[in-house]
């Protein structure tokens, strides 16, 4: 059986994720209005939009062009910590989509990534946070492959550092090979 544990610190954002997870009667989907990162604690949450849009672009991180349209205190939380608090036996997937804040995120479940080695579905929108996540996770075992966003194929790639295109952003980061990949999926593995 599979639960799901996702976290989701802006309030508008968590609120819409309640109604689907009661609108579907998903029973095995627990929501947490915490940010993550790599530890425990308190920390300001910007969002650098004007709230129109479904996603806030909102982040944990400054962003160094941009000041933010709003600001508010949120409770960070380690993966490390609330896996263990939880009880887990295993966690064998993780979507991180933190906008630029990956790296203190993954620092925050490095037992975890040694412990059960999770496949990773991962958005990466700077270079700069690509060549420290590629470092981080190449230390660990992992593999990256780009997801093609029109055909769903996955296309291995060296590392996590995209072109900035906004087709070319996610990326699944796994510790099984290409030939594990394809037998697991139907879909394209290059």
């Amino acid at each position: 059986e599979c639960v799901v544990h996702a976290f989701e610190p802006l309030p508008r954002n968590a609120e819409r994720f309640r109604a689907n997870i009661e609108a579907n009667a998903f029973s095995s989907v627990c929501l947490f209005p915490h940010a993550v990162g790599e530890r425990d604690g308190d920390t300001v949450f910007n969002i650098f939009n004007d709230g129109d849009f479904l996603t806030s672009g909102g982040s944990v991180m400054p962003r160094r062009q941009k000041a933010p349209a709003m600001s508010y205190p949120v409770r960070l939380v380690s993966i490390d910590r609330h896996v263990r608090d939880a009880g887990f036996a295993r966690v064998a997937l993780i979507k991180i989509d933190v906008e630029g804040a990956e790296v203190p995120a993954l620092r925050g479940m490095s037992n975890l990534l040694d412990r059960d080695g999770p496949d990773l579905l991962l958005e990466v929108l700077d270079g700069a946070d690509g060549i420290q996540l590629t470092s981080f996770l190449s230390a660990k075992g992992y593999r990256f492959f780009r997801i093609n966003e029109k055909s769903g194929a996955l296309n291995a790639v060296e590392s996590l550092v995209g072109t900035g295109a906004p087709d070319d952003f996610n990326r699944l980061v796994t510790r099984k090979t290409v030939e594990e990949l394809r037998d697991r999926f139907a879909i394209e593995v290059t």
